[in-house]
């Protein structure tokens, strides 16, 4: 199920003024689809000011962009994994040859 899509609020927090608002609602570009929709030469054609005509597009390009997972600082592996000495002893099992053999013992 899509979310709901709250326009006023999507104007809102982009900066866009209520006359931004009132224009994009005026040529039916109040919903999602449509927004997503937009190019630059649409948005161009509204006559906004450059300004709300830059707001605009960010706040399109937002809505076009999938969600970005966080990116890790620092790789995966800790230093206490690296100084577990049972770890150690069993990747020496494995690496002399003891292989599934390491698993049970």
């Amino acid at each position: 199920m899509l979310a709901e899509f709250d326009f006023s609020q999507w104007c809102k927090s982009n900066g866009l003024t209520p006359k931004t608002a009132t224009i994009l609602k005026d040529q039916d570009l109040h919903v999602m689809e449509a927004v997503k929709l937009l190019s630059p030469s649409d948005i161009a054609e509204l006559g906004l000011t450059k300004g709300q005509n830059k707001l605009l597009s960010k706040a399109v390009n937002e809505v076009r962009a999938p969600a970005q997972p966080a990116k890790l600082t620092e790789p995966p592996i800790t230093t206490s994994l690296a100084k577990d000495q049972g770890l150690n002893e069993f990747v020496k099992k494995l690496d002399s040859g003891g292989g599934l053999d390491a698993l049970v013992s």
